[in-house]
């Protein structure tokens, strides 16, 4: 068996953070977290996760501050926020996130579009 994949959950509300983290663990992948954009940041840049998935309404830094900095690090973003009007979209399109959920999601489709954002790393 090889090494798990490393995604960083971003999420400064507890049970929301607790809920992604269980989900993720059950589907066999090393789960890292972070509650504010420079933890967030800090953990990208020394863990070097395979994946991060980020609400935008943070404190410290915002998602979208986030999004910006590490545009360039080559790992994959998925975006879950209750924000999520076209407006929003269209910046996190801007900002080269590889998707775009919208709170509440259920655990299937967020698993998916990670399966589907790491398949796609990979090639």
């Amino acid at each position: 068996m090889g090494i798990s994949q490393r995604i960083l959950v971003v999420e400064d509300e507890d049970n929301i953070l607790m809920l992604l983290r269980d989900n993720l663990v059950f589907e066999g992948y090393d789960v890292l977290e972070a509650k504010d954009g420079q933890q967030a940041i800090d953990f990208a840049v020394e863990e070097k996760p395979d994946l991060i998935v980020l609400d935008i309404g943070l404190p410290v830094i915002d998602g979208w501050d986030v999004c910006q900095r590490l545009r360039n690090s080559g790992i994959p973003i998925i975006v879950l926020s209750a924000r999520a009007q076209d407006s929003d979209i269209q910046r996190g399109r801007e900002y080269g996130v590889n998707a775009y959920l919208k709170k509440p999601c259920s655990p299937k489709e967020l698993i998916d579009k990670i399966k589907t954002c790491l398949n796609q790393r990979e090639k």
